[in-house]
């Protein structure tokens, strides 16, 4: 930064410099006042911004800066209150910042326009310019990220009903913009992800994934047959991908021999895995 010193002519010095033959006595020069035109402009200081730990907060500058011809402009995250830094985070080039490392989280920093002469050796401003002109700073608090959760089943019988609930926040939001925090799903057999975001009290948001594996259910059914007279023999046979049977008789095959003596309704339920069963019936 350039400054102007305006001086007077003080008392006359008693010293005398010898040039040569010749004598000259010299006046002492007072200084008057160091007059500099930089100016850093304003930051808008109304409202604490608020950010996440894991995101990025911007200040608002109102861009009335005066730079001399050595001046530059940067912007400053910084722990001290008012026109003074105070300990220094960070700098910027725009009045953008991120979380720092050793910064603590609900503690309120602040951000500053700073103008001056840059500092050779850091690349920064030289905090030493007697023309400095530092804008109070826009006060900003990080928050920490929540935790997403969601509690559930991890495998299912593919089709079944089973409850997803989200932890970690206080307003929730699934992949299928259901609001609630909990979310009955029907897996399909294979893998299967389901995404909630989820937000805190501070307004910071975090994402939570599940993922179920749907077994498989077998198809069966049982093959119809004719009408039968009391005493005749019939086969019912399965149809399906079922490899285990359970029929209502006791059987284990997938097929039985009946020899009806009334009207009766036989079932059978099949099994792929012995876990996630099918049921199939007829009279």
């Amino acid at each position: 930064a350039t400054m102007s010193v305006s001086y007077s002519v003080g008392e006359i010095s008693t010293t005398t410099l010898i040039f040569g033959q010749s004598a000259i006595t010299q006046g002492l020069l007072q200084p008057n006042a160091v007059q500099c035109a930089s100016a850093a402009g304003a930051m808008v200081l109304a409202d604490t911004l608020r950010a996440c730990a894991t995101g990025t907060v911007t200040a608002i500058h109102d861009g009335l800066v005066n730079l001399d011809p050595d001046d530059v402009l940067l912007f400053c995250l910084h722990e001290q209150q008012g026109n003074s830094l105070g300990n220094i985070l960070a700098w910027n080039v725009a009045p953008d910042f991120e979380y720092q490392p050793g910064m603590i989280l609900g503690t309120t920093y602040y951000i500053s326009s700073v103008v001056g002469n840059p500092d050779n050796t850091s690349g920064q401003i030289d905090l030493n310019d007697p023309c400095l002109d530092i804008a109070p700073g826009t006060p900003v608090v990080f928050h920490a990220a929540p935790m997403a959760n969601i509690l559930g089943q991890d495998t299912v019988c593919a089709g079944t009903p089973t409850l997803l609930t989200a932890t970690g926040g206080n307003a929730y939001l699934w992949f299928n913009n259901s609001a609630s925090s909990e979310l009955l799903v029907y897996a399909a057999t294979g893998i299967d992800m389901y995404q909630v975001t989820i937000t805190d009290a501070s307004g910071c948001s975090a994402t939570a994934v599940k993922t179920i594996y749907g077994k498989a259910v077998p198809d069966i059914d049982i093959q119809p047959v004719d009408a039968l007279c009391i005493g005749d023999t019939a086969q019912l046979n399965t149809t399906g991908n079922a490899t285990i049977f359970n029929w209502s008789t006791g059987a284990n095959t997938n097929n039985i021999t009946i020899v009806p003596v009334q009207t009766n309704t036989y079932s059978v339920t099949g099994f792929i895995t012995n876990d996630c069963p099918n049921t199939a019936s007829v009279t």
